[in-house]
């Protein structure tokens, strides 16, 4: 089996067999590697200098664009163009949560808010307690962190429905309960 390595920094790599598409070979820039931080950095920003990490904006162009709008960066780890400040481990959550609804119980308007740790496929659905869908409110391939999304319960009745949000292998499920 044939292992290809594509859109990564893979420092003393070049020439490998398995250094694909989009790879280079150059010292990522990161904050402190030796005490597990990874970060990229850029300490001239916004100037675009020697300063700025090779990770930054060179990630796989057909990947959903960082949060910032921009390209991909490479890695777990991206770097906000908006702030200039490297988005570390602890704005990634751990693992997949649907918070409640807020306000709930709710008249015809409702806030679902939840995180995704890994990008990928999401769908977020809400069913009835006969577990008949009634509305799928995401369907979409979503960036890690967190989303939210309003719900517009107008065109259905009273009652108590099931929100589910699925990512992956994982899910989360609320109760929601809607009142007029």
């Amino acid at each position: 089996q044939t292992v290809t390595v594509e859109y990564s920094d893979i420092e003393g790599g070049e020439g490998e067999p398995w250094f694909g598409t989009g790879c280079i070979d150059d010292d990522p820039l990161f904050e402190d590697p030796a005490s597990g931080d990874f970060d990229l950095t850029w300490t001239g920003y916004p100037e675009p200098d020697s300063t700025k990490s090779p990770c930054i904006d060179t990630g796989d162009p057909t990947s959903p664009p960082d949060p910032d709008g921009t390209i991909a960066d490479m890695g777990a780890l991206y770097f906000s163009q908006e702030t200039g400040v490297s988005h570390g481990t602890s704005d990634i959550p751990v693992s997949v949560s649907l918070f409640q609804n807020r306000p709930n119980p709710f008249n015809r308007l409702t806030v679902l808010g939840f995180t995704i740790p890994v990008s990928g496929n999401v769908e977020l659905s809400i069913y009835d307690l006969y577990g008949r869908l009634i509305h799928t409110l995401i369907s979409d391939y979503i960036s890690s962190g967190y989303g939210e999304v309003v719900w517009d319960a107008s065109e259905v009745n009273t009652g108590v429905y099931v929100c589910r949000l699925e990512a992956d292998y994982c899910q989360a499920v609320r109760k929601l309960i809607l009142t007029k």
